[in-house]
């Protein structure tokens, strides 16, 4: 391997001999550590050799995956900044992807393309995915995840007070979402602007007694604003953004609908919607007024709390349901494609979040 520093003429800042004759060479950040590192794959033997170093040495991880005529392919294929395996199938024109460095079968089949196609990979829509978190309201504290995959918190942010309602959004228009809690005590929005413990840098009176926050980009442009869910009126309050002084009252829903917001179009704007426990459905709009909806989803699951995000990074918010097995299930699309993922994280209890807690 001759790698440079920089994308410029010149001789290789690194040189790094690996791999035997006849394999494919690969590049990928292997274990998340924000570099690219060397690997390649065997066609021989069907395996994956990966090192987490650009240095000779032996491979730190070894993979065998495939069939004989595949194409090896590497990505971070589900956003949680880690580049894993997959290969394209020409006897099938089919894509097979892997989400971890393991044996086993496919995470993701996709057939596409035609007959004698070559296979490319890249984050064509340029964003990046959101993670899970949880709002802990017994310890009033947030645990967050940079991914849609279980494991352990990578963010733990103690904020807020008993009673306390979790939000969180791009408050300045940053890139990145940062906590924020609803204090129904004094009706009142605290927002933080970094992923952080500290006092409030946003406090924002808002709403009556009853109303359910809600947060989003009401106007496309790029903040996080505020709002309320009035159940009594099934109504919804959105407060602009950035001064906070015009109020727009649009009317949807019918009694016993819970709130659920999102960018459902990818136009850059958060639009309502209502999640009606007693049918499962989801009813949401593409914009901002009264109607019929625009679009009626169902997740499977019958019961627990409702939940959006972007999950895989295309710019479309899909929905699913926080339920009482401390499982998001959640739509990985809005079209007719509506599988389903499954992803235990949680404990009995927790309110259920979904956020860019990183820049991409």
């Amino acid at each position: 391997f001759y790698l440079r520093n920089a994308n410029t003429m010149g001789t290789a800042h690194v040189s790094v001999p690996y791999g035997a004759p006849g394999d494919v060479p690969l590049i990928g950040d292997w274990d998340g550590d924000g570099v690219a590192t060397i690997g390649v794959y065997r066609p021989s033997d069907r395996t994956f050799y990966l090192r987490n170093a650009n240095t000779m040495g032996n491979a730190h991880v070894s993979v065998p995956y495939g069939a004989p005529g595949d194409v090896p392919l590497v990505g971070d294929w589900d956003g949680d900044g880690v580049a894993t395996i997959g290969v394209y199938r020409p006897s099938d024109r089919t894509f097979y992807l892997r989400n971890g460095h393991t044996p086993g079968p496919a995470d993701v089949v996709v057939a596409y393309g035609a007959a004698a196609d070559a296979p490319v990979i890249g984050a064509w829509v340029g964003a990046h995915a959101a993670g899970i978190g949880v709002y802990r309201p017994g310890e009033g504290t947030f645990y967050l995840r940079n991914s849609v995959s279980a494991g352990d918190a990578e963010l733990i942010i103690p904020f807020g007070a008993p009673g306390d309602i979790p939000v969180v959004g791009d408050w300045d228009g940053d890139g990145v979402a940062t906590i924020g809690v609803y204090r129904t005590a004094d009706l009142t929005f605290y927002l933080r602007n970094q992923n952080t413990s500290g006092g409030a840098d946003v406090s924002l009176p808002f709403g009556v007694p009853g109303d359910i926050p809600i947060v989003g980009d009401w106007s496309g442009e790029g903040f996080t604003s505020i709002g309320v869910y009035r159940p009594s009126e099934q109504a919804f309050l959105l407060l602009n953004y950035p001064a906070f002084d015009n109020v727009a009252v649009i009317r949807y829903g019918q009694p016993g609908d819970l709130p659920v917001v999102g960018d459902w179009d990818g136009n850059g704007t958060t639009t309502l919607g209502v999640y009606r426990p007693g049918t499962g459905a989801f009813l949401l709009r593409n914009c901002n007024t009264s109607g019929p909806p625009d679009l009626e989803l169902r997740v499977g699951e019958p019961a627990g709390h409702p939940v959006a995000g972007d999950w895989n990074g295309d710019g479309l918010a899909t929905v699913g349901v926080y339920g009482t097995d401390q499982t998001f299930h959640i739509l990985v699309s809005n079209g007719p494609d509506l599988g389903q993922r499954q992803v235990p994280y949680g404990a009995p209890g927790d309110i259920p979040l979904s956020g860019r807690w990183a820049r991409p």
